[in-house]
């Protein structure tokens, strides 16, 4: 049986734009191609399909997620994700740095803004008087 673009991007939630971006950059071609230019799944490409949403869910970008399925080995795939995973701990430290030198540059917690209004509120109350 075989689910046209239409088809697969509606059960999907995948746009069927991406589906010809996908096709167009070797990641999922279709099984066939009507002669009117419609593309057309089979189960392979829809497991395939299954595969590239899991890694892209992961946060895999494309070249990764095409250098996991052109390998094919539970090998590579694992040493893909472990060298991912390691690029995410250290994403998390450099986001985790980026907020402590927030909190410790720009010292602005809900109180010390209404301490600075209030006083703002006490200086144009002077000077009206």
């Amino acid at each position: 049986m075989a689910w046209s673009i239409a088809e697969v991007a509606r059960e999907s939630g995948v746009t069927a734009r991406t589906l010809r971006h996908y096709d167009a950059i070797g990641l999922l071609v279709p099984a066939w191609t009507a002669d009117n230019g419609r593309r057309y799944y089979e189960q392979e490409q829809l497991m395939r399909l299954q595969q590239i949403l899991l890694l892209r869910n992961l946060g895999l970008g494309l070249e990764t997620v095409a250098e996991v399925l052109a390998q094919q080995s539970d090998t590579s795939t694992v040493a893909v994700l472990v060298r991912h995973r390691d690029w995410l701990v250290q994403e998390q430290d450099r986001l985790g740095r980026l907020v402590r030198t927030r909190r410790h540059h720009h010292p602005e917690s809900e109180e010390r803004r209404r301490d600075v209004t209030e006083e703002g509120l006490r200086g144009i109350r002077a000077q009206s008087l």
